[in-house]
């Protein structure tokens, strides 16, 4: 109505009559009247408005909370001074005055005063005129002080909102990187055993449902306690770095590794064929050994090798990681007892395969 689209606005009070008015209460009747009355004098329908005028005024001599009407009403007294109806705006006016100056609340004051100088000024009282506009210049200033102190104080909310906003990224960031900490093993950087226990579940679980082939490789540097023993702790930690990574250049979608613990490690190859683990497998040895990384207690050998077991097999219904892990393990033991320094790869049932 106050853009002037009296049919858009007709259309809205049809559809509150033809599907709300059902499940109107008391209240709700009052503020519809209200826009209704609007409507009428709008169109010229003076008969209309009348009636929804008196309407409103025995609605109101009841038990209403006005003051939830606040804006309807307000509206409502404005129209009554524009078709000079003084007696209705000041008969409301006065009930709203006194609820409103009970709430303390200077802006809706100031509202009823400026409400009261417009009625005021069609009486032509002069005096009561200035004494109202004295008002509303106070109420004024009392609205500007609580204005800038609203403005202070969201001010002082946003930075306070902004301090926390940036305590909780900062406890994001210690969270991801205790949980980084937590699943890293510290000496390699590779996935640690607690990664490894969840990770390979979703892998093997994964594979079972997609029908693809899984690879579990355990490998471990031979004849670490040796080294250990010839060139000390240190060294050892050196060479274990020097090793995994290697293997951490391997890391992909389709392949996650793992320090398995001391100098073992493990790797899981997803949806790869025999033929390509053996390939990769392959490479990561010769890579070992061209690290030359000197090892002069191996048995006809002057560099440190690894050894490698491999389970390869597409999960069947019941399979667990631990499966693929035990039978990876038992293909390793078989790499110890041939002489080290290869590789040998096995189904879930620990039969060789040859590639």
């Amino acid at each position: 109505m106050k853009s002037g689209s009296l049919e858009k606005a007709e259309e809205y009070i049809r559809k509150l009559e033809t599907e709300c008015e059902a499940h109107f209460e008391e209240m709700d009747y009052i503020y519809v009247n209200c826009m209704r009355a609007r409507y009428c004098h709008l169109c010229g329908n003076i008969s209309m408005r009348d009636q929804y005028i008196a309407d409103i005024q025995n609605q109101l001599s009841g038990d209403v909370l006005i003051l939830d009407l606040f804006d309807d009403l307000y509206d409502f007294c404005e129209l009554m001074l524009e078709i000079d109806r003084g007696d209705v705006c000041r008969n409301i006016g006065e009930k709203l005055k006194a609820l409103v100056e009970q709430t303390g609340i200077a802006n809706m004051q100031r509202k009823m005063t400026a409400l009261e100088m417009d009625y005021v000024k069609k009486t032509k009282d002069r005096e009561r005129y200035l004494k109202t506009a004295g008002r509303f210049y106070e109420l004024t200033e009392i609205v500007e002080q609580e204005n800038r102190s609203m403005i202070v104080n969201m001010l002082y909310l946003r930075k306070s909102l902004e301090r926390a906003r940036e305590r909780c990224r900062k406890l994001e960031e210690d969270a991801v990187e205790l949980t980084e900490k937590s699943e890293r093993d510290p000496l390699t950087g590779l996935a640690n055993r607690y990664r490894l226990t969840n990770d390979s579940e979703k892998i093997v679980e994964q594979c079972f449902a997609e029908h693809k082939p899984l690879s579990f490789e355990i490998l471990d540097i031979d004849y670490f306690k040796q080294y250990n023993d010839r060139y000390g702790h240190q060294a050892g930690d050196d060479c274990v770095r020097a090793i995994a990574a290697l293997i951490r250049q391997m890391e992909s979608d389709q392949i996650f590794c793992a320090r398995y613990g001391g100098d073992e490690f493990v790797i899981i190859y997803s949806g790869m064929s025999a033929e390509e683990v053996c390939e990769r497998a392959e490479k990561l040895r010769q890579d070992v050994m061209a690290l030359q990384i000197e090892q002069r207690y191996a048995e006809g050998s002057f560099g440190v090798t690894i050894s490698q077991g491999i389970c390869h097999d597409i999960p069947s219904n019941g399979n667990k990681n631990w499966d693929f892990l035990h039978v990876a393990d038992q293909a390793l033991y078989r790499v110890k007892r041939r002489g080290r320094n290869r590789l040998c790869m096995t189904d879930i049932h620990g039969r060789e395969i040859e590639v």
